[in-house]
């Protein structure tokens, strides 16, 4: 692989598909997503913050304590007030419901922020919104509101954290420092 594939994106952000090998402008042979393999992914599953030690660690954390707690709590409580089968028998039940939670909360989005060359692109319940760099202002994550905040043109585009950052604060902070660090380095090389 040469160093300048390196720098390009490696899997489809939406399907995970290997572009390894494709040009740089190109739909995706898997799930048809028109891409820039130029895009750096902010958020989805295959943003570069995703794969970090502490988003990581966080998600590991979460999958190994979850099941403990809820076999921990709720299992003795079972078996003291109602005898031997009934406790185990809600312990059967609640394991597939705290598997199925975990799931919920580690699964991959089919949701993502990408920018490059082109513009911002945010991808959300089947389409696809592309926004020329020009008209992106700043971006800025409001803890309160718990979303990415950008202002574009003479709209605010909001990204939730539920639906394109779960269960990392971080991947929200780092996607609008990544969306005004970008925006910077663009403008500095256009007034050159």
């Amino acid at each position: 692989m040469s160093a300048g594939e390196e720098q390009l994106l490696q899997l489809c952000p939406r399907c995970q598909y290997n572009l390894r090998g494709l040009p740089v402008a190109h739909a995706c042979p898997e799930c048809g997503l028109q891409f820039d393999r130029r895009w750096k992914i902010l958020a989805g599953p295959t943003s570069s913050f995703r794969n970090t030690g502490q988003a990581r660690l966080v998600r590991g954390l979460m999958i190994a304590v979850a099941p403990i707690v809820v076999v921990a709590t709720l299992g003795p409580l079972f078996l003291l007030r109602a005898g031997g089968w009934l406790g185990w028998t809600v312990i059967a039940v609640s394991l597939p419901i705290v598997g199925v939670g975990v799931w919920l909360a580690y699964r991959k989005p089919r949701r993502f922020v990408a920018i490059g060359p082109n513009g911002l692109v945010i991808y959300q319940g089947g389409r696809t919104i592309q926004y020329h760099l020009a008209e992106i202002g700043t971006a800025r994550y409001k803890v309160g509101f718990k979303c990415v905040v950008i202002d574009i043109g003479d709209e605010t585009v909001s990204l939730p954290e539920y639906a394109f950052f779960p269960g990392a604060v971080f991947e929200a902070e780092a996607c609008a420092r990544e969306i005004n660090r970008y925006l910077r380095g663009t403008q500095a090389t256009d007034v050159r």
